[in-house]
């Protein structure tokens, strides 16, 4: 390859002249020899010249003077034709007048193809024009000889984007596509930017950024350092769109480089809409301090959609001033005069919640209900309650109750009622929380005013919390109002409290000389119960069926069954757990009515039976047992709780537990459940450590207490059968779950069958021990008999 540099001084100077002499159009001049032939590359390029035909005939007589040569003549004046002038032979002498170029051979080849060309262009427009057919002009397309010009490969990606789907698919569209980029680089025709951005929306379905990046690549380099703006953001665009942020934001910032200050929010929101789209915060964050910053901060306009973007940006992390970019882009919503969307309107209330300004999320709280009149929705507004939490600032839990209630008041609070009432639980939780735990992060009066203040719905789980605050904080007679409506006007229907919340109503009634009001309530008495100004019964709560009966009063084979009793020093206040769920400690519904009021009457009283008992007020429990009989509310949990309290009295009253034993078995015959026994097992064995039962009775109840232990195998045999049935069964089957609970009931069981078999080794070495006292044998298992009030573990197991 012989370039311009390595021409002779003498033959550079007569080409500089002649190019500069007839300098009359734009003209890039390329001779191609074939076989022996020189190539030369330059004349324009070295340079700069602007040439006519004329020109280029007298350059290849100067410089071609032995071989043949081609020569390509690219007109932009004339439409960026493609010519060809192919000189045979020794060029010595040429003729300059236009009769010897019109009767040349290499003028009428070039004349040809450049009428073909501009027939095939002519065409492509007509189509383009809705003149002409688009499928035939692209069959004439492909079947055409004539060489393509930048014009012909603008036209024919343009045509392919009105292709109907149902005559080319996308696919079919797009190869067509590639077919026509190869043909146009085989006729030296490179792609602009205009074909790039007609070629990323036929790239764009099939996701084909290598396609892209490859047409980039032939884009001559001075035309890609100086991409046009609208360019640069399809390419944005189009790369986020692929999951390719790598190539958006290399994309992006050679934007900023070659356009500057003329960046404008589209460009910022493209990318920051595909940086969101992977999640990507950190990027995100990052593209929007580049935002914020000079110059840009005072050139880019902020849109609305640039400012959705920024609401997402910062409510997505805590790294920027979050608090203060909130505030900036409610003041530009000013500005543009236009509301923000409910969506960004709490996605910047999520903002002030995770900087920690808890007054300004609250301000902006009333901002979204009053002034813009949206609805609060529970996911964002949730998020106030664990990063308060989280920072130690429980105070701040307080003031959101108003809040709350004055979003509850407009409906405006969650996106319907349900929404609403799982926020109400959760708030309701966390006061809990903060109140029962240890050490106490509340005061218990300002707690429950707090949820006095929001409980507006009819709702036993929030219900259950509610009394609990009110009865620690000292309001007892709107905790007696709230848990009698839950009784007596709702009961048939609606699910009762939890365990924590009558825990908390027996000790505050028995501390109180309420125990009258409490019983009134529970057993449904006509005499409503001394609730002062707020026992009226005006201020009564509509209340509708929404939850079930706790669990933890329900044993497993389907009987009511009491909570686990506490040992005696120990507040079961602190270790009530309360439910996470709509549904956890729920019990199922039974469909007579009837009979479901009794079963909640039961299963309060023997709650109030067991924390009377750990109280040490044992004429409450008989006062409660005794109502229970009266009202024929007696179930086996019930009985057990009075068993267990008459057992576990100082000094045990054990001929009245024992009596308790056999009226259950009389009763229930074998459907006795590990639960009775367990707690039987603890009455027999604080009784006998303590001299008030003799050993053949126990010995007697001991081979009762082993004889229920038989059927342990059997229930570990069913276990591992569930197991395996769990383990073959597939993830979305429909029966999945009632072998999960199944499993779970066996797993309950198995653990209450543990415990029992633990009681019955505790009473046996007992009653060995009593046999022969100086035997040594397993004094370990013996039980401390100076601290037998209460048995050390428990007894009657919750479900």
């Amino acid at each position: 390859m012989i370039s311009a540099q390595r021409l002779s001084s003498r033959r550079r100077k007569s080409v500089t002249t002649m190019l500069r002499a007839y300098a009359q159009a734009r003209m890039h001049v390329i001779l191609k020899y074939e076989t022996s032939a020189v190539r030369w590359y330059g004349g324009w390029r070295k340079w700069r010249a602007h040439v006519n035909s004329v020109t280029c005939e007298k350059v290849v007589a100067c410089c071609c003077r032995r071989n043949a040569a081609e020569i390509k003549l690219d007109r932009k004046n004339e439409g960026d034709a493609t010519h060809y002038v192919r000189v045979c032979g020794s060029a010595r002498s040429y003729s300059s007048n236009a009769d010897s170029r019109a009767a040349s051979p290499i003028y009428s080849k070039l004349e040809q193809e450049r009428s073909q060309t501009r027939v095939l262009n002519d065409v492509l427009l007509s189509a383009l024009r809705g003149k002409a057919s688009v499928m035939g002009s692209l069959r004439a397309l492909e079947s055409s000889r004539a060489r393509y010009d930048s014009y012909t490969l603008g036209f024919c990606v343009r045509l392919l984007r009105q292709v109907p789907p149902d005559e080319m698919d996308s696919r079919q569209r797009l190869l067509f596509a590639v077919r026509a980029l190869r043909r146009a680089r085989l006729h030296g025709v490179r792609p602009n930017s205009h074909v790039l951005s007609h070629l990323m929306p036929l790239a764009k379905p099939l996701r084909k950024v290598n396609i892209v990046l490859a047409a980039f690549n032939l884009v001559p380099r001075r035309d890609a350092l100086v991409l046009p703006l609208i360019t640069s953001k399809a390419l944005i665009s189009f790369y986020s769109m692929c999951g390719r942020p790598d190539l958006m934001v290399h994309a992006f910032y050679d934007s900023l480089r070659i356009h500057g200050a003329e960046v404008d929010a589209d460009a910022f929101t493209r990318v920051l809409l595909g940086f969101l789209a992977v999640h990507d915060a950190l990027s995100a964050r990052q593209v929007w301090q580049v935002l914020r910053a000079p110059p840009f901060c005072s050139v880019v306009q902020p849109d609305v959609a640039l400012l959705n973007c920024g609401a997402w940006v910062c409510s997505s992390g805590s790294e920027l001033p979050i608090a203060d970019e909130a505030r900036w882009i409610l003041d530009q919503f000013s500005v543009l005069q236009t509301l923000p969307s409910p969506r960004v309107a709490n996605l910047l209330l999520s903002s002030f919640v995770h900087a920690g300004e808890f007054e300004a999320a609250r301000e902006h709280m009333r901002l979204i209900y009053e002034t813009f009149g949206y609805r609060l929705q529970q996911r964002h507004v949730q998020h106030y309650i664990p990063e308060c939490v989280r920072r130690g600032a429980d105070d701040e839990l307080l003031p959101l109750a108003h809040e709350l209630a004055r979003a509850m008041r407009l409906q405006l609070l969650g996106s319907d009622e349900r929404e609403a009432m799982r926020l109400l639980r959760a708030y309701l939780k966390h006061l809990y929380c903060a109140v029962s735990e240890q050490p106490q992060r509340l005061d218990a009066t300002h707690a429950a005013e707090a949820a006095l203040a929001v409980f507006l719905y009819d709702d036993s789980i929030s219900a259950s919390y509610v009394v609990y605050l009110a009865a620690a904080g000292g309001r007892l007679d709107d905790a007696l109002r709230i848990a009698n409506l839950c009784h007596t006007q709702y009961a048939p229907n609606m699910g009762m409290m939890h365990a924590f919340a009558y825990d908390a109503l027996a000790e505050q009634c028995a501390h109180s000389a309420r125990v009258v009001d409490l019983l009134h309530m529970l057993f449904g008495s006509s005499t409503q119960p001394t609730c002062g100004g707020s026992g009226d019964e005006s201020a009564r709560i509509e209340i509708h069926p929404h939850e079930p009966h706790p669990t933890s009063m329900t044993s497993l084979d389907g009987e009511q069954q009491h909570d686990r009793a506490v040992p005696s020093g120990e507040s079961e206040l602190g270790k009530q757990e309360a439910p996470s769920t709509a549904l956890s400690g729920a019990m199922v519904k039974v469909p007579d009515t009837a009979s479901h009021a009794l079963d909640a009457k039961a299963g309060a009283a023997a709650k109030l039976v067991e924390t009377f008992s750990r109280l040490g007020r044992l004429d409450l429990c008989d006062e409660v047992y005794s109502r229970c009989v009266e009202q024929d509310a007696l179930s086996m949990e019930v009985s057990t709780a009075y068993m267990y309290a008459l057992g576990m009295a100082q000094p045990p009253r054990a001929e009245e537990a024992i009596a308790q034993f056999h009226a259950l078995q009389t009763k229930h015959g074998g459907s006795l459940d590990v639960v009775v026994f367990s707690a039987l097992g603890s009455v027999v064995t604080n009784a006998v450590a303590q001299g008030a039962m003799n050993v053949s009775l126990a010995a007697e109840i001991l081979s009762q207490m082993e004889l229920h232990l038989c059927s342990m195998p059997d229930m570990r045999a069913h276990y591992e059968k569930l197991l395996d049935q769990m383990a073959d069964a597939p993830v979305g089957a429909p029966w999945r779950a009632s072998l999960e609970r199944e499993l779970k009931d066996a797993e309950y069981k198995i653990e209450g069958f543990t415990k029992l078999d633990q009681k019955v080794a505790q009473l046996r070495a007992l009653l060995s021990h009593q046999a022969d006292p100086h035997s040594a044998d397993d004094v370990s298992m013996l039980p401390n008999t100076n601290t037998t009030s209460k048995p050390s573990e428990t007894d009657t197991e919750t479900t």
